[in-house]
């Protein structure tokens, strides 16, 4: 995609009426005249368009990010595990092989009510092409409980065009803080291409087989 698309797609807001004015223009323009040379530069601007629309009825990448992880500690707090399930994407949950053992393993390790939580930064993966735009978003949070404090560390597929039931979590990790400030095993936040959530039996033989 050339960088005039990119910047289009980067900047949803200032140019969506924009778009819409040039669509509307262009279809005049076509109803008048039959040009060919108009039919291929409004085609050429329909893909952008329906781009430009997806991001302006999304919520921000932010926004997202902290909805997902306040669901997330709201069934933790719940001790909720049907809630928790459910934030998980139909393509991970059909591929999980251990959910129910996972589930059990996090509602174990949370102990008491979040007092506060707070993202303590996130990464964003975006990508353009065939088959369609697929976007990751990898979030990190804090929680301090009444009883203890935790890392959070969830994987969660915002966009993806060719597959729908691939949209939702695909890996939630949660680590006692002194546990991960103190272990470096504890501190890789990778998923190892595992979906589900993350339990140490498991997940040290998947890092294992990886080296």
């Amino acid at each position: 995609m050339n960088y005039f698309m990119r910047f289009l797609l980067r900047s949803p807001t200032f140019f969506l009426a924009l778009l819409f004015a040039a669509a509307l223009t262009l279809t005049a323009m076509l109803s008048l005249s039959g040009c060919s040379m108009v039919r291929n530069i409004q085609a050429s601007l329909l893909p952008a368009l329906r781009e430009l629309q997806l991001n302006a009825t999304m919520p921000s990448e932010e926004q997202a990010t902290d909805e997902m992880a306040q669901q997330i500690v709201a069934a933790l707090d719940a001790r909720d595990k049907e809630v928790l399930r459910s934030l998980f994407s139909e393509k991970a949950l059909s591929e999980a092989d251990d959910m129910d053992e996972g589930l059990d393993y996090i509602m174990e390790t949370y102990k008491g009510t979040s007092k506060t939580y707070e993202s303590g930064g996130s990464q964003i993966q975006d990508h353009y092409g065939s088959p369609g735009r697929t976007k990751t978003i990898f979030g990190f949070y804090n929680i301090e409980t009444n009883y203890k404090s935790y890392m959070l560390y969830f994987e969660y597929q915002l966009i993806d065009a060719s597959s729908p039931d691939a949209i939702g979590l695909t890996f939630v990790k949660l680590v006692d803080f002194d546990m991960w400030d103190r272990d470096e095993a504890n501190r890789d936040s990778s998923s190892y291409g595992k979906v589900g959530i993350y339990n140490p039996g498991w997940d040290t033989a998947v890092q294992d087989d990886d080296e």
